[in-house]
């Protein structure tokens, strides 16, 4: 089943999913990474087809995210685990910043520059040029050179994938957009 899932049904989402977390008495600490982080904390962006996390607890998460999509018609796998590959870990400690914490659940994202380093790991053609550009944009960040750095810094020994530098190249050359418009924090009690 492929989906659409707007900044709304994100929120929507995440709202359910807390509420079936704390009636299952499940803990858990989330921390939302990709399309849908960028779309709650950063910038509005075309809409994504999951909401892509890491957490301790993923095994336990699973079926209330289940319910959830159950709900609303989404498919099973509205919430996963896959992009996680894409979070630094050897690096530069990843800093996380709480959009919504209560009885023992929290939905966390990272900063432009984590987001920006996860963004060129993946260097998907086609779905993530855009997020690189915005969050170029975002952090300032105007020359290879300077990337190189920030990149080693999460990824230590690791240098920009090939497909990444054709991107960002290309990004240079386009010339970087404005700085997009930073969305109200989402509610999500």
């Amino acid at each position: 089943m492929t989906q659409s899932l707007s900044r709304e049904d994100i929120i929507r989402g995440l709202k359910e999913l807390a509420v079936d977390l704390n009636g299952r008495g499940i803990s858990a600490d989330v921390f939302i990474i990709g399309g849908a982080a960028l779309v709650l904390r950063y910038f509005d962006r075309r809409l994504t087809s999951d909401v892509d996390l890491r957490s301790m607890n993923f095994e336990l998460i699973k079926p209330s995210a289940e319910a959830v999509a159950d709900k609303n018609g989404w498919d099973p796998d509205w919430v996963n685990n896959a992009a996680t590959q894409f979070v630094p870990s050897l690096g530069k400690s990843v800093t996380w910043e709480t959009l919504y914490e209560n009885q023992g659940v929290s939905f966390k994202v990272t900063t432009p520059e984590v987001m920006l380093v996860m963004k060129i790991a993946a260097s998907r053609t086609g779905r993530d040029d855009q997020d690189i550009a915005n969050l170029l944009a975002i952090t300032g960040f105007t020359t290879l050179g300077e990337l190189e750095e920030l990149y080693e810094e999460y990824f230590p020994g690791d240098v920009l994938p090939q497909k990444a530098l054709r991107m960002i190249n290309s990004i240079f050359e386009s010339g970087l957009p404005e700085v997009p418009e930073t969305p109200l924090p989402p509610i999500l009690e």
